[in-house]
């Protein structure tokens, strides 16, 4: 009898023995397996969602957002955002983003992730670098399909060094209407007056020269100014001409109400007039360069240029300040 409580002892110590072994095992698989389970994360347990917006080539259309994933468990992660798509971070969160322009062409940007987080981000016009569409662009140091050479001899220096323009004009092959909203930026240097020293036109010079062209001009006076082409007192003046040897961008936009002058990163006037003349456009001169009227000399803008871009729409202020040439 003792035998036998002793054997069924031990049978029950090696069953409870085996038993505790299973157990083990499977709270041990069930512990790697939640540790090693892919599961979303809750929204309190993410820090913070940062954003931020840069352009990366305004001329190509392209524009970078960069989100910053801050988690508890994971750390930080950046993905770069440029079109739309729904992206992954850290392997489990997917973040979208949604644009909104509302009637103040202010840009709120909502992004959204799918365990609940959101946040909005909104940008006022004055801040964003959102942009337009692209019509044409040029660089004016080799020869383009759709210029001609319209008067005198244009020397070609590439694309670092443009085109000298000396008694020279370059025109497009067809008229270019600028209807709506536009954005013209011209890239020149050392401009010298030749006469009246047209520099980016269209239209013709006559007796009353202003409300038959439309552009940038070097003055008799030796100044800079755009013309809207709605006569002498819709011109925005500068002055003295930029002959220091350094290239300069200047900037006309017309944002539907108001035609603008910039040069570089400064605003030089504004009015409500807009007159653009549909013609070719002429770079370096104008229709009718070399003609004389009474005592104007309807001249030549000589001097350097290397860059040409047309959008179609207004450029914001802040983008035209921080433009930068596609290469």
């Amino acid at each position: 009898m003792k035998n036998y409580s002793k054997r069924v002892l031990i049978i029950l110590v090696i069953t409870i023995v085996i038993l505790l072994i299973f157990a083990g095992i499977t709270i041990i698989q069930l512990a790697g397996n939640k540790l090693f389970e892919k599961k979303e994360l809750l929204a309190s347990q993410i820090d913070d969602i940062q954003f931020s917006y840069e352009k990366i080539e305004i001329a190509i259309k392209k524009m970078a957002i960069l989100i910053t994933i801050k988690d508890e468990k994971n750390g930080i992660s950046q993905i770069e955002y440029p079109d739309g798509d729904i992206l992954q971070c850290n392997g489990r969160n997917e973040i979208a983003i949604d644009l909104e322009i509302n009637s103040n062409e202010e840009y709120k940007f909502k992004i959204t992730s799918n365990n609940g987080y959101v946040k909005e981000v909104l940008i006022y016009e004055e801040d964003q670098i959102l942009p337009q569409t692209l019509r044409n662009q040029w660089n004016l140091g080799v020869e383009h399909e759709n210029l001609e050479i319209y008067q005198g001899t244009p020397v070609y220096n590439g694309i670092e060094e443009g085109a000298y323009l000396q008694n020279s004009v370059i025109a497009t092959k067809e008229n270019y209407a600028f209807n709506g909203e536009y954005t013209v930026i011209l890239e020149a240097k050392n401009i010298v007056n030749n006469g009246w020293g047209f520099m980016l036109t269209e239209g013709h010079a006559a007796a009353n020269m202003s409300s038959y062209f439309w552009g940038l001009c070097a003055g008799t006076n030796g100044s800079h100014f755009a013309s809207t082409g709605g006569g002498d007192r819709y011109q925005i003046w500068y002055g003295p001409l930029l002959r220091d040897d350094k290239w300069h961008r200047h900037t006309i936009k017309f944002d539907g109400t108001t035609f603008s002058y910039f040069i570089d990163n400064l605003k030089i006037g504004f009015n409500n007039s807009n007159s653009p003349k549909n013609t070719k456009l002429f770079i370096g001169g104008i229709s009718n360069s070399g003609s004389s009227y009474g005592s104007n000399y309807w001249g030549y803008g000589n001097g350097h240029y290397r860059n040409l871009v047309i959008y179609d729409g207004a450029l914001s202020d802040y983008a035209i300040n921080n433009y930068t040439f596609d290469s």
